[in-house]
């Protein structure tokens, strides 16, 4: 009997023993209620990082869509000054022809202006007389030849491009026989707007810009810009060729100053545009 209840004790200490363990183990253990809360901690945390990941990689792009127009800005700014700065003065010898272009919408932001006249300016490493044209002409996306648009306003891009020529129009070849290519100063192009300065109050110094639609004033000859308006850079009336104006007036003078008013993005997605504003001066009278 004795035996027996030593027995009977060990088995109920083992007993106790794995009972012991087994409640200790279920302690130990992460109730349904924790694991939610950490896991709601967890998407939580998740969700901050995302957030700010997102908004630093936004700032970046939209410091290189600044970086992208500021250069685009500058390359334009830098070939009008160069190329207006060179201008050839009107002569005998018909050295000039000095076209500007209305692009056909009287909407400021919706212009589309054109110009183009002869300068000195150095191609293919020469220094010569050529024939500089600056255009508007559609921006297309590669691989489907559809003109571009921003991806939020729908708004069409255009593609501002510089053309130098001869003088007399025909292309500009290498030593190897390439012709020379166009240069692309942007493919943002939302409009780009030309005023030049009339005749009124010459005197006092108060010259006032015009549209390229606008009537402007006239000098003490009766002569105006707008007789020298063309429809096409490559026919139509120039200024500086030695040709009279309609009507048997005297031609007009180059425009001593034109405004030239444009805005750009960085791309289609629209985040960052800009307007600028450039007043160049003509140095040849």
């Amino acid at each position: 009997m004795y035996f027996q209840n030593i027995k009977n004790t060990s088995r109920c200490k083992q007993n106790y023993q794995l009972i012991s363990n087994s409640r200790f183990k279920i302690k130990s253990g992460f109730t349904l209620i924790e694991l939610l809360v950490a896991i709601s901690l967890m998407v939580f945390l998740i969700s901050i990082v995302a957030y700010i990941f997102r908004a630093a990689t936004t700032v970046y792009s939209q410091n290189e869509d600044i970086i992208t127009i500021a250069n685009n800005a500058r390359s334009i700014l830098e070939f009008l000054n160069r190329d207006l700065m060179g201008t050839l003065s009107p002569s005998s010898t018909s050295r000039q022809c000095f076209r500007l272009v209305n692009g056909g919408e009287n909407n400021f932001t919706k212009a589309k202006d054109q110009f183009g006249f002869n300068s000195i300016t150095t191609v293919l490493g020469q220094t010569r007389p050529v024939r500089v044209e600056y255009k508007i002409i559609e921006s297309k996306v590669p691989k489907t030849k559809v003109q571009r648009v921003t991806k939020i306003t729908r708004t069409l891009l255009w593609k501002f491009e510089r053309y130098v020529t001869e003088v007399d129009g025909s292309e500009i070849v290498d030593k190897v026989g390439k012709s020379l290519e166009p240069e692309t100063l942007s493919e943002y192009l939302v409009f780009f707007n030309i005023q030049y300065d009339g005749y009124e109050d010459v005197g006092a110094g108060n010259s006032r810009f015009f549209e390229l639609d606008e009537q402007p004033g006239t000098d003490e000859n009766g002569n105006s810009y707008m007789d020298m308006i063309s429809t096409d850079l490559r026919s139509g009336n120039c200024i500086g060729d030695g040709q009279t104006a309609e009507g048997g007036k005297e031609e007009p003078k180059l425009p001593r100053r034109l405004v030239f008013y444009y805005q750009i993005f960085a791309n289609e997605k629209e985040q960052v545009q800009k307007t600028f504003r450039h007043e160049l001066s003509i140095q040849a009278r």
